[in-house]
């Protein structure tokens, strides 16, 4: 009559960093075996993130027989001695009830309110104009002219400037910028440090914010905490580039757009409705982004970005119409950022 169990959550296989999820098969073989079924799980995938697949992911959320029955975003409420990055749930499926679609699953009503206000017919999302960590590639020419590179490299870190590709390419990645030809500026991490090297740009192939203004942020950053500081956003220019440490926003024709676009990231407003997709450190594509309305970062907007981060939130307030509690909320709720 029942499935019941906590199922284990990833494989263990060696010598990767990021190990791979099973327990959303464990969910599939229980449907197949009972009509009810409870298990406790990773609650990642109830905000479609993780590594659980983003179809899995969504067929869960539109499946009218299940639901929620607990949620706790600290793991170590339920697991004391482990920590899981978005918490975990306990989910309950009964194939003879219908409790409706959960479609987007935000467990805090207030914060419900606000996404409600901030998701009008007119809504557009920042992840519109975001670009993952993984917009960088090589060309052709890259593995033409250079026969033996492809021998260093493997799987993703073949294609786009993974976060190695300094150390693992130093004949191409230059400190300094040859007089002739053209070249690229690749910012990335080297010797837990940031760092830019020298590119040609023959041997690149990027994506369409290249030669334009952008905001470039580490694509891990934070835990996943509610409200929490984000490592800060700086400045990119034209022709700038980045490894998969980094993903970049916009896609501007002046700087003052990106400077604005800084400070918008840095407000409360936009990281209350970041976190209610960001659930773990992971900040790599634009899925988190997509409950973040964009803006219009030039001198014509109904914002003013010319004064304090904190005016721009009440700005923010007062553009999506938020109350005194809802403020209240997100003023107690969300860290301030330097």
């Amino acid at each position: 009559d029942f499935a019941i169990g906590n199922p284990p959550y990833q494989e263990n296989v060696e010598n990767r960093e990021e190990q791979p999820p099973v327990y959303h098969l464990f969910y599939d073989a229980s449907f197949a075996i009972s009509p009810r079924v409870t298990l406790i799980s990773p609650a990642r995938f109830l905000f479609d993130a993780g590594k659980t697949p983003s179809e899995w992911n969504k067929k869960m959320l539109k499946d009218e027989h299940l639901k929620v029955a607990a949620y706790y975003p600290n793991s170590r409420e339920v697991f004391p001695s482990v920590e899981i990055k978005g918490g975990v749930a306990i989910i309950y499926r009964d194939a003879l009830m219908n409790y409706g679609a959960i479609d987007q699953f935000i467990p805090n009503d207030v914060v419900r309110t606000i996404l409600n206000k901030v998701m009008l017919d007119s809504f557009k999302p920042l992840a519109s104009i975001v670009f993952s960590n993984t917009s960088y590639k090589y060309s052709e020419l890259f593995y033409a002219e250079n026969k033996d590179f492809s021998a260093r490299v493997s799987g993703g870190s073949s294609r786009y400037l993974s976060s190695s590709a300094f150390d693992k390419f130093p004949e191409v990645f230059l400190e300094n910028a040859p007089q002739e030809g053209q070249y690229a500026k690749i910012i990335g991490r080297k010797d837990n440090q940031r760092r830019f090297f020298y590119f040609k740009e023959e041997y690149l192939n990027p994506p369409d914010n290249y030669e334009k203004y952008k905001v470039f942020m580490s694509s891990s950053n934070g835990s996943g905490t509610f409200g929490e500081a984000l490592t800060p956003p700086f400045l990119g220019f034209p022709k700038d580039g980045a490894t998969e440490t980094f993903i970049s926003i916009g896609n501007f024709d002046s700087k003052n757009e990106a400077s604005n676009l800084i400070k918008y990231i840095t407000t409360k407003f936009l990281r209350l409705l970041l976190s209610t997709k960001k659930v773990t450190q992971g900040n790599k594509n634009n899925k988190v982004w997509t409950n973040v309305p964009l803006q219009d970062f030039t001198d014509q907007s109904d914002i003013n970005w010319n004064v304090s981060v904190d005016e721009i939130d009440r700005q923010l307030y007062k553009k999506y119409g938020l109350d005194s509690k809802e403020i209240d909320f997100i003023e107690s709720h969300v860290k301030e950022m330097k």
